[in-house]
């Protein structure tokens, strides 16, 4: 009977152990799976951060190459008509050569 008792306590004890053994196993995986889906929220919060962030650098890339594809054609725009008159001008320029060489005798 005594043999008996023990090995029932024993047997209890044995169920007991894997009753707790199995209640761990099954909170760690529920950690485990709330910390994976942590992880992978965080990754798609940062992921779309680093998204918007390279957004704004291409719009403000794209504005940036547009003000001086502007500035671009307005001096080739007036090194053209600087050209244009440079011929124009070239009477007076020697007009005043010759008039600040004679004022200099």
């Amino acid at each position: 009977m005594r043999e008996i008792n023990s090995l029932k306590k024993k047997s209890v004890a044995i169920i007991s152990a894997e009753n707790t053994l199995a209640l761990c196993k099954a909170r760690a995986k529920a950690d485990s799976i709330k910390v994976l889906q942590e992880a992978e929220a965080y990754c798609v919060k940062q992921h779309a951060i680093a998204d918007n962030k390279a957004q704004i650098l291409r719009s403000n890339a794209a504005t940036r190459l547009e003000v001086a594809k502007n500035k671009s054609s307005a001096l080739i725009k007036e090194a053209n008509a600087e050209t244009n008159n440079s011929s124009k001008m070239e009477g007076m320029r020697r007009h005043k050569e010759k008039m600040m060489l004679a004022s200099s005798f």
